[in-house]
């Protein structure tokens, strides 16, 4: 069957994309487009599916994959971040093109390189995207924290044996490492509420 692989950002994207590029009869779409393996699609035709990831987690493999690249921020410049994304819906073309002068201004802003905050968007957003672009739900929704049983499911059902190597891999502590104060895990529960119910993860910090 063809698969359609639906990319939010630190949810092993890159590993999925990957083993997409080495077949036809998959396809890889992200909130922009796709990443073309040809021109429209029926979308009735394609197996959908999507990886989602403990909000926590992600966060701290955002903040692990942005040291890597040079960008050294703690965890609450991050959250400070989600905030003002959230502040302006999360319009990314708003954010990187004709966002306020003051908010250019900050030193928030100008010490960030805007491309990379793709990576905090809510995963409930992406979804909202897709739900909106392609006027169908997504097929699957797996799970980062199973993922090895989740892509052999996925495996099945669009007749692939390439395993899922994990690639782009950033460097990080664990996410209760980063969320040990109170104040910083209500914070970020606060912004990723939606995530949270959504995709049913524990609010609390599991040792």
């Amino acid at each position: 069957m063809n698969g359609l692989f639906f990319h939010i950002a630190k949810t092993a994207g890159t590993s999925q994309v990957h083993v997409i590029d080495k077949y036809d009869h998959l396809q890889c779409y992200n909130s922009d487009g796709y990443y073309d393996h040809g021109d429209k699609i029926k979308f009735d035709e394609y197996f959908s599916w999507t990886i989602v990831r403990n909000p926590f987690d992600r966060l701290a493999s955002v903040l692990g994959a942005w040291r890597w690249k040079n960008v050294h921020k703690e965890m609450n410049d991050i959250l400070d971040l989600v905030e003002l994304g959230s502040k302006l819906n999360w319009k990314l073309s708003e954010m990187f093109n004709v966002v306020s002068q003051d908010i250019q201004r900050s030193d928030l802003w100008q010490e960030t390189d805007m491309a990379i905050l793709c990576h905090l968007v809510p995963m409930s957003l992406y979804i909202q995207s897709w739900d909106k672009a392609i006027n169908k739900k997504l097929d699957f929704v797996g799970r980062f924290e199973n993922l090895t049983e989740d892509w052999e499911f996925i495996q099945e059902k669009v007749c692939i044996t390439d395993k899922l190597m994990l690639l782009n891999k950033s460097e990080h502590k664990s996410y209760q490492k980063y969320f040990n104060r109170k104040r910083i895990a209500d914070r970020a529960i606060q912004l990723y509420e939606e995530d949270f119910n959504n995709f049913k993860y524990h609010k609390g910090i599991i040792k």
